[in-house]
């Protein structure tokens, strides 16, 4: 019975990473394509969300863009508060950040299909490993 708690335990984590790594992408993702798509290339074209016609970026991102965080050096503030990409760094945000291939459905599927695995391999994982023990 430990065998099936740690297997859905492995399962509940993987399909927590796939709704993450989703979220990331999203919200990331979105603010990316909306400096990228508004110009905001360069300290010179920096933009606030007022000026990009975006809602007002939130805390999350605002976290990511800090000192600490994963975009940091992807995306920069100016002393006025606007956002912008520094030029070098635009080749690189958008290849991890801007990924419009993936769709909410996809991840649902995939989040299925672990679950399902992990069913499968949680049913039949104790009595292979019961059969196995037997042999030695």
């Amino acid at each position: 019975m430990t065998v099936t708690y740690v297997i859905w335990g492995i399962t509940a984590g993987m399909c927590v990473a796939a709704i993450y790594f989703y979220f990331i992408k999203k919200a990331c993702g979105g603010f990316i394509k909306a400096l990228t798509d508004n110009g905001c290339v360069g300290e010179e074209n920096a933009k606030n969300a007022d000026e990009m016609g975006i809602r007002p970026i939130s805390g999350y991102i605002k976290k990511q863009i800090s000192e600490n965080g994963g975009m940091h050096t992807l995306v920069k503030t100016t002393a006025d508060g606007k956002y912008y990409i520094p030029e070098e760094r635009v080749l690189m945000a958008n290849k991890k950040y801007r990924n419009e291939t993936l769709p909410f459905a996809a991840v649902l599927a995939l989040v299925l299909l672990i679950a399902a695995v992990g069913g499968v391999v949680g049913y039949y994982a104790p009595t292979i490993l019961n059969a196995a023990g037997d042999l030695f």
